[in-house]
């Protein structure tokens, strides 16, 4: 399946599912990019699992054209010495 990431949180995240619906995920799933590489909003693609509490997905990649991973997380402003 195709859709895109909704929230981000520590260790899991939602993707926006079909209908009312989201998908939980946890990022022992991600597969070539990391959590914390992701942003809100970015195409990814996955496989769905069934579980005692509902959908999960697992397998989960940046789908092709999808933005590049989240790069500016450590740029810091000119003249800022620490």
């Amino acid at each position: 399946m195709k859709s895109t990431v909704k929230t981000i949180k520590s260790t899991f995240g939602f993707i926006n599912g079909e209908g009312e619906k989201d998908v939980f995920f946890h990022e022992s799933n991600l597969e070539g990019v990391k959590l914390h590489e992701l942003r809100e909003g970015s195409e990814v693609e996955f496989d769905l699992q069934e579980t005692e509490k509902g959908q999960e997905a697992t397998n989960i990649k940046l789908a092709c054209g999808s933005p590049a991973p989240n790069t500016n997380l450590f740029r810091v402003a000119p003249n800022v010495h620490f």
